[in-house]
């Protein structure tokens, strides 16, 4: 869930800045890597876009606020630019606070929003503090402008500052102080290069600008009217709703916007069948099933072949077998991730199971188990599962099972793309597309705090585009599409 010589801080006028201890620690602002031990599975899911090292571009940008981030923890609403992305959250039990950065291959800077409480009743004051704290810590910095700005009914003041690490390096950091109520406080900690600082400055100004109190009453009664719905669209589910899903195959391609060789990021094929429980263990005989092995329902399997490194032709392929009892009271899975360059692989598998509520376990529990076999790690984990559950294998599949009207649904589901799995709750947005009356368009929200996935789907359920926060597509493809353009880019597919 905290910089200035007396010297140099006699020129600080009405502004504010609050480097916090954290300081996002780089002398660059690295982005999130793909490390083993860390949720390979979940990660490649984000198309390995987070292997891609930060530089800095020296290009104009219009800027573009057309995404409202929600914090029911930090108790915000905030406007942020397209392709920003929230990449960190607090963990259970620790104090609120996001983490972001900017959007594009080249993100531009790093910004921390935490809650902070203190009795200082006036924002520059507070600032002036925080300044002080930092400069007992760390070496002199030289101020680079100040101002205040108005939020809502409050004024936050924002300072922004430059200095030397001790490893020689040049940074510049802004900080952002707004009171939320009594002794609670915002505040906003960014890292940048001084190369791009003024636009930094001009992005993050307008951001911090749009920061307006969140209604938690009218949050809370959103939230339960989603989950109501969500609860009695699952309870809706049929075994004759799932078994239309045996036969069923998508192929999607996974790209970045335009049509050039650099576009491809992976592609994912989505199958469903009816199947034995047993099946998700490919290596095991039939014949040696368990009684709860031989159990049949639906398969969704999930087969993906990610770029990890374009240089160098690394790739990481996924197999995900899914499975779910026709009752969805039971579930089991087992995906494995391989990181693939040449002949040289490594692999990383998860498996989980739900199960039912038993004597001495009156609600159902979800175990997950994530190994490396390379290194001989296992790392268990167990949840009690809440109402409103949406199995794992209904992920990708929801959508052709809710009804063709406005509503909102709200599922807790399964996340395994931080560095820890955990149970997060998902909340859905079906309207009717304006521009065509024959589709629906979906928001999903995934997590506390997350910007939104947006798809077009035809009246039918059947995807037809999905635009993630990061600004990367999905769309249904061919196998011929697919392989004629990862060729003309020089890659491969399996």
């Amino acid at each position: 869930m905290q910089t200035c010589s007396e010297g140099r801080f006699s020129g600080f006028q009405d502004s504010s800045s609050h480097a916090t201890k954290h300081v996002h620690s780089a002398m660059v602002l690295p982005m999130p890597q793909i490390r083993r031990h860390v949720g390979l599975c979940g990660r490649a899911r984000r198309y390995a876009a987070a292997t891609m090292a930060l530089t800095v571009a020296l290009s104009t940008s219009t800027l573009a606020y057309s995404e409202t981030l929600t914090s029911n923890a930090l108790g915000i609403q905030l406007q942020v630019s397209d392709g920003t992305q929230v990449t960190g959250k607090n963990a259970s039990g620790e104090p609120p606070y996001l983490l972001f950065r900017g959007g594009g291959d080249t993100p531009r800077w790093s910004l921390r929003l935490e809650q902070l409480q203190s009795e200082e009743a006036d924002a520059r004051n507070l600032l002036i503090e925080l300044l002080g704290a930092q400069q007992e810590a760390d070496l002199g910095f030289d101020v680079v402008s100040q101002s205040q700005i108005a939020v809502d009914k409050e004024l936050a003041e924002i300072a922004w500052v430059t200095k030397t690490t001790p490893e020689g390096h040049k940074l510049a950091f802004g900080t952002m102080v707004l009171k939320t109520k009594d002794n609670l406080w915002l505040v906003g900690s960014v890292v940048t290069l001084p190369s791009d600082l003024e636009w930094v400055k001009e992005e993050l100004t307008q951001a911090f600008s749009s920061i307006r109190p969140l209604d938690r009453t009218l949050s809370n009664l959103n939230r339960e009217g989603a989950m109501a719905n969500g609860q009695a669209l699952l309870s809706s589910i049929t075994e004759q709703d799932l078994r239309a899903f045996d036969g069923f195959r998508q192929l999607r391609r996974i790209h970045h916007p335009g049509e050039g060789t650099d576009a491809e990021i992976g592609y994912s094929l989505i199958e469903g069948r009816a199947a034995q429980r047993g099946t998700i263990m490919r290596h095991r005989n039939p014949e040696r099933y368990t009684p709860e092995e031989i159990e049949e329902g639906l398969l969704v399997t999930e087969h993906g072949r990610f770029i990890l490194d374009r240089e160098r032709k690394i790739y990481i392929d996924i197999l995900a077998l899914q499975w779910v009892s026709w009752d969805l009271q039971r579930e089991a899975w087992n995906i494995t991730a391989t990181r693939r360059q040449g002949v040289a692989q490594m692999t990383e598998t998860e498996i989980g199971f739900r199960t039912e509520p038993c004597l001495g376990s009156p609600q159902p529990t979800l175990h997950v188990i994530k190994e490396d076999p390379d290194i001989n790690l296992r790392q268990p984990y167990e949840w009690t599962v809440p109402e409103g559950w949406l199995p794992r294998p209904l992920n990708s599949l929801i959508s052709y099972l809710v009804p063709n009207e406005p509503a909102a649904y709200g599922f807790y589901a399964y996340e395994s793309s931080g560095t820890a799995p955990g149970i997060t709750l998902r909340l859905d947005t079906w309207q009717p597309d304006p521009g065509n009356s024959n589709r629906m368009t979906l928001e999903s929200r995934i997590g506390e705090g997350s910007l939104p996935t947006r798809a077009s789907f035809g009246r039918n359920g059947l995807l037809l585009r999905v635009i993630k926060p990061d600004g990367s597509v999905i769309e249904p493809a061919t196998a011929e599409d697919v392989q004629q353009r990862w060729s003309a880019a020089g890659f491969e597919t399996n």
